[in-house]
């Protein structure tokens, strides 16, 4: 039996894609374009990384800094108890990373807390504020800044007021993704201002670099200011399970068994921790 073909043959054009009717140099544009548009944004990605981390990158705000600055905790605006860590515990943070590019011009969280802490301040209050404003010129700062952390729509803000003996002096907001990241950024800010010529590292190199364990030990902080060692060592024991080259944990909890009374257990974790600080070539601590 014949085979029976079909006469009918497809004579349309077929229908070519712009590429392929583009020329010899748009393909070879097409080739690279990407390619090199993603390098760009990666090559723009790590030089801010980097340049965050040598301290080279503009403090995202500046204010008329001073003489020796006093911290005071911060107002929680959030409406959420559950950042209620960020009143001591943060602001505390932020003294800390302060303290290692500003030394002295930054007053000791510990001392400003020895004199407020008998009067029993409700942060929220403003009258408080005020008469913890003058307490706090009173121990030898130059100028105190005030701080209130809110929301705005998903980011933190962090509204900031400074203040000298003759009132207040500037004040100015910063917004980022989170408590953390906005408190990174204050930081950054104050270290420049204060530490002179001495670059400021980021406050996240200071601790864990994870939000999950910096959150715990500013909770740890905040119970150790609000309700004692005993409170608190707990919260630096489960960051140390989870990070256990964690030194700031590390130097707080020893601060724990020292105030409760176990000089030998504090004396070894001490001991560990300036080896360990040592092998690391950090002297802060």
């Amino acid at each position: 039996m014949e085979e029976v073909r079909s006469s009918h043959q497809d004579t349309s054009e077929p229908v070519a894609t712009p590429l392929e009717w583009s020329s010899p140099v748009e393909r070879s544009r097409s080739r690279w374009l990407a390619p090199t548009l993603l390098g760009v944004v990666v090559v723009a990605a790590l030089a801010w990384t980097v340049s965050r981390l040598i301290g080279t990158t503009e403090p995202p705000v500046e204010l008329p800094l001073a003489g020796r600055l006093a911290l005071l905790p911060f107002e929680n605006r959030t409406a959420d108890a559950a950042e209620a860590w960020v009143e001591t515990g943060l602001m505390e943070m932020v003294a800390e990373s302060v303290t290692r590019t500003a030394g002295s011009r930054m007053v000791s969280p510990a001392r400003l807390r020895r004199v407020l802490a008998p009067r029993g301040f409700t942060w929220s209050d403003a009258e408080a504020r005020e008469r913890a404003r003058s307490l706090a010129l009173a121990t030898g700062a130059d100028q105190v800044l005030d701080a209130r952390l809110g929301r705005q729509g998903d980011s933190t803000v962090i509204e900031l007021e400074l203040f000298d003996e003759t009132g207040r002096v500037a004040s100015s907001q910063l917004i980022d993704t989170d408590a953390l990241a906005v408190a990174d950024g204050l930081a950054f800010a104050l270290a420049r201002g204060l530490g002179g010529d001495r670059e400021p590292r980021p406050m996240a190199s200071l601790f864990a670099r994870s939000a999950f364990l910096d959150r715990l030990y500013g909770t740890g902080l905040q119970a150790l200011s609000e309700q004692g060692p005993a409170a608190a060592r707990r919260y630096f024991e489960i960051a140390l399970e989870h990070h256990p080259g964690f030194l700031q944990a590390k130097a707080r909890l020893a601060e724990c068994q020292r105030r409760m009374g176990e000089i030998e257990s504090a004396r070894q974790l001490t001991s560990e921790l300036l080896l360990e600080a040592q092998s690391r070539g950090d002297r802060s601590l």
